[in-house]
Formats: structure tokens, sequence, C-alpha cells
């Protein structure tokens, strides 16, 4: 088997391309992100299989996971209503695991054959054989313990698609979440979101040029969230061509598990496949010229690379007086905090238990108290953000190189 590693830039569509490729005969992938294993081998393949399941309860209820918080996360959950959850047996799975590893059991395993075997594992669990197989996909949500490089250590030709989305429309796409996840937010400035989102743009972008500079050019394809909903087969098909896999009319449709997915769009509305109306940049009409500016001068040089049309040409200008004032950073930090206690009331498990669960009524208001207590990390985070920003610290991930990949 080899691997195929799908990471977003931005919010730039790295679940939808996942859900894509979830039916296709040749490509298999775990529903939901993965996280590398540091341990290149471990001595204790049932301990391996333990942690594994402790890691990622989500695959075997997709309600428990990333997938299943609807409004917030996602549009819904799953089927042609929305209205369906996944369930697979863990007992199951266990079985089948230690089926696959009963050669193993006793001793120690390399990261790379315990990664295929869970895969393998998953795959019967579902009532398939993993002999058609040709690529397992990961989905590294970020870049974080360099989980790019291991995953290159143990798959040296292993295929990247790094999905990018011009950071305009990215931005425009987060300020309709956040005020989603936090309705209350679009009374506070949104300065500091913004230039947050430029520091996370600007990054990942860095990690992607320095990725790249480690692979060859044929294995690393940068895919445009938008371009692909202009070119749907014609792009999928290029894909397929560049995996060397069969191109199948079930790339066309998003699922997870085989039943239909409904998208995270940034407005919740339901999308299960390729859309035109994605194809369009909405952040001209919708975006101010400040915000515009802003990102166009912080961001030039990604801009360039990545094929994206600046609006002006002012090349220097580093918006100072507009950067977040201490206000700004102050009322996030005070929301987000707000909005943990909030949340920590209204969690219904915790509203439907806790008349009957003493214990747990105890456990709530202990961490209330630990939260008042730590008050003053608000301050702590105003000043260490407000001194990062004065630094303009986005300088320290600057484009130097060229990128060694190839666009879809």
């Amino acid at each position: 088997m080899n691997l195929i590693l799908v990471s977003p830039h931005g919010r730039s569509g790295s679940l939808f391309m996942q859900s894509l490729f979830d039916q296709h005969s040749e490509v298999f992938s775990l529903p939901t992100f993965f996280y590398y294993p540091k341990w290149k081998y471990h001595n204790s393949t049932i301990d391996c299989i333990d942690n594994f399941i402790r890691i990622y309860p989500d695959i075997f209820n997709l309600s428990e996971g990333f997938l299943g918080v609807v409004g917030k996360n996602v549009t819904s959950l799953f089927g042609k209503n929305g209205n369906e959850n996944i369930t697979v047996s863990k007992n199951k799975f266990i079985s089948n695991a230690k089926n696959i590893f009963k050669d193993q059991l006793k001793s120690g395993i390399s990261r790379k054959n315990f990664i295929e075997g869970i895969h393998s594992a998953y795959l019967q669990t579902l009532g398939y054989e993993s002999k058609k197989i040709k690529f397992i996909l990961l989905h590294l949500h970020k870049y974080e313990d360099n989980a790019h490089y291991l995953a290159l250590e143990d798959y040296p030709n292993l295929k990247y698609m790094a999905m990018i989305r011009d950071p305009r429309e990215d931005w425009l796409s987060w300020k309709q979440v956040i005020y989603i996840r936090y309705p209350f937010s679009k009374i506070l400035p949104y300065r500091y979101n913004l230039y947050t989102n430029i520091k996370r743009y600007k990054y990942d972008i860095y990690n992607l040029l320095k990725f790249s500079r480690k692979i060859n050019l044929n294995q690393v394809k940068i895919i445009d969230l938008n371009r692909l909903h202009i070119l749907q087969e014609e792009g999928m098909r290029d894909l397929c061509k560049w995996l060397k896999i069969d191109f199948s009319e079930i790339l066309m449709k998003s699922t997870f598990l085989g039943k239909l997915w409904h998208g995270n769009a940034a407005n919740r509305k339901s999308i299960t496949g390729f859309n035109s109306q994605k194809a369009k940049f909405n952040w001209p009409q919708m975006l101010s010229k400040y915000e515009i500016e802003f990102i166009e001068i912080e961001l030039r040089k990604e801009l360039i690379k990545l094929n994206y049309k600046l609006t002006h040409n002012n090349k220097n200008q580093i918006l100072r007086n507009k950067i977040p004032s201490v206000f700004d950073i102050f009322s996030y930090h005070c929301l987000m905090y707000v909005y943990e206690l909030i949340d920590l009331f209204s969690n219904n498990k915790f509203n439907n238990k806790y008349t009957k669960l003493f214990p747990e009524f105890i456990r709530k208001i202990l961490s209330i108290l630990k939260k008042s207590i730590k008050i003053y990390e608000i301050l702590f985070f105003t000043f260490r953000d407000y001194k990062s920003f004065r630094k303009n610290n986005l300088s320290s991930f600057e484009f130097t190189e060229e990128l060694n990949a190839t666009f879809l």
C-alpha cells in the first residue's frame, strides 16, 4: 500500500476531498482526522490497539466526533435527509485487529505495519477486503508533531493533496463560522480574528513550502477549492491519472462510510458533491476595503506564489495603526472565557444527569472554580498577543523559495 495525505490550508475543503474518495475501490480512509504516531517501533502491539481505540472513539460512533457536531462543525448528520448516524462495532473491530496482528500480539510492531493493519481491520469490520486497496488516505488536519515528515519516513513515495483557498475567501468563510460558533462575537471588533487568521494561513503555506522541498515534484498536488468546483469531473479525472487509479462516478458525491454527507459549508447549507455556486468568489463584494488591503499586504508573496490576483500594488505598507488593539484582544479572550462557561451549563448530558449524579455536578462546580481561578490567563494572553502583534511576527514565516509542486 501507498499513502495519500490530505491537509487544509485555510478552510479549503480537505474534508470534502476526503469524502469524495470515501467509496473508491482503490482508496480507503478512516472517517476522522488522523494523528500520525510519533513512535517508529512500539514494543507492545496490544497497547497500540488499546491506544488507537482510546484516541479514535468517533470511528465507532460518528456522532461522537467532529462529524457529529451538527451546526457548530457540520451542516447535518448523514444520509439523504441528514438525520442518520453511523456506528461500527468496536468489538468486531478488536477481534479483526487481533486476528490481523496475531503473530505480533506478544511482541512489538512497526508504525507502518500498524497503520496498514489497523486500516485493514476496520475495512474487514465494514465487510470489505483490503486486497484491492492501493492507497490509505490520511487526513492530517494540521502541521504539528512533524506528522507529514514521519509519514514520509514510512512512505517515501506518498502523494500529498494540499488543499488551498484564496486567503480573502478563506477569511470570509472563517468570519461566517466564527459567528455561527460564537453568535455574540458579532458585537466585538474582528481585527483579532483577522490577524490570527492571516498568521495561521501564512504558517500553513510556509509549512507546505518546506514539505514540498523534501519530496519530488510529482508527489504534491496543490488543489484550490474554488477551481475544483469549476473542474468537477475533469479535476477528479486528473487526480485519478496522477494517482494511477481508475476514475469512477462515485467520486462525484460526498459520503462517509457510504452514507451521503452534507458538508461543512460556512453557511451550513447542504452540499453533497460539486456545486458551481461554490466556484464563485464572494470576497470582492463582502469584505471591506480595509480587510482586503490588510490581507493583500500581509500575504502578498503567498497570493502571488499561489496564483491569486492582487487588487492593488502596495508592496511594503504595514497597517501598524490598524493591528488589533489591546481592547480587541482583551475582548476576544473575555468572550471565549464567557462562552466556555455558557457551554459548560448548556451541555445536554450535564442538564440531564446532574440531578441523578451528584459527583458529576461537583465535577462541574470544580471546573467552574478552576476557570475562575485562571482568569489571570485572560490578562496573560492579552499581553502575549499584543506584544506579538506589535513585533509583527508574521514575518517569521517568509516565503523564500519556490513551491515544489504542481497545481490542479
